[in-house]
């Protein structure tokens, strides 16, 4: 009996020496971001690196369709952000198509 135990004990951790190599090889491949660029250029991580907003405008766009639908007009959701930080101005926009269920961020500094 107690070699059956034994067996099933083995199998159990084979299973997690698995599991563990599995994480340690994510982790070593995973994407990794410049040292100097800020966390990510989206809204979120523009307001963690401290920068304040200042301005938002909200609006919605009707665009035509793209086929097979070009003879349905899309909404498009768009939200602009404005922030600031030490003298500099970053515009950032975020575009919700709700026809294709997409969503797009874009952040650039402002001239």
């Amino acid at each position: 009996m107690s070699d059956k135990l034994a067996s099933t004990a083995a199998k159990k951790h084979s299973g997690m020496k698995v599991l563990v190599a599995f994480a340690g090889m994510a982790m070593l491949f995973a994407p990794t971001g410049s040292a100097g660029a800020p966390a990510a250029e989206t809204v979120h991580g523009l307001r963690q690196a401290g920068w304040v907003l200042v301005e938002k405008s909200e609006r919605d766009e009707w665009r035509m369709g793209l086929s097979p639908y070009e003879n349905m007009r899309r909404l498009v959701y768009v939200v602009t952000y404005t922030l600031k930080k030490e003298g500099r101005t970053m515009t950032c926009t975020l575009a919700r198509d709700v026809m294709y269920d997409t969503f797009k961020q874009t952040c650039a500094p402002t001239r």
